[in-house]
């Protein structure tokens, strides 16, 4: 499901967001898009939209996730 408006960063603007996988991918490998190279597409639980992160935000996100998940 997605939710009537996508993330904001903390400055208030939108995070860049995508209906599909493939179109958040077409948009990192994008040569235009240099700020996005080695970015990864994920599936954002809160709004319903694909996001672009570094690798390592997302490591950190799932281990914040795991430390309050029910297999502890």
């Amino acid at each position: 499901m997605i939710a009537a408006e996508p993330c904001k960063r903390s400055n208030g603007s939108y995070r860049a967001f995508f209906e599909t996988k493939e179109a958040a991918e077409a948009f990192a490998a994008d040569p235009a898009n240099t700020a996005y190279h080695g970015d990864l597409a994920h599936h954002c639980r809160l709004c319903g939209h694909w996001h672009l992160s570094r690798p390592e935000w997302l490591v950190l996100e799932w281990m914040r996730d795991m430390r309050h998940s029910e297999w502890n």
